[in-house]
């Protein structure tokens, strides 16, 4: 995918990335509990919506000669979606 960076597939880097996972999941946790005690879940969605408009705008520019890869119909914009909908 022309919008993320690729990893290699060694074990040791197979490791780094669980542990990265494991310590996402973490503050994941920690950030919907905030969320949840502060009732503000809607706002939360509304600027999560904003923030990745205004990322695929910036890939968008900087790659003029996208393929649509980034943009709002892209896999990848409604995969993030998905994920944090």
């Amino acid at each position: 995918m022309n919008c993320g960076y690729h990893l290699s597939d060694t074990d040791k880097d197979k490791d780094h990335r669980e542990h990265i996972a494991e310590e996402i999941a973490d503050v994941y946790i920690c950030l919907k509990q905030m969320e949840m005690f502060l009732n503000i879940g809607e706002s939360v969605e509304n600027y999560i919506d904003y923030k990745i408009d205004r990322q695929l705008k910036r890939i968008e520019k900087s790659e003029s000669k996208t393929s649509g890869m980034c943009t709002k119909d892209s896999a990848y914009y409604k995969a993030i979606m998905d994920e944090i909908g």
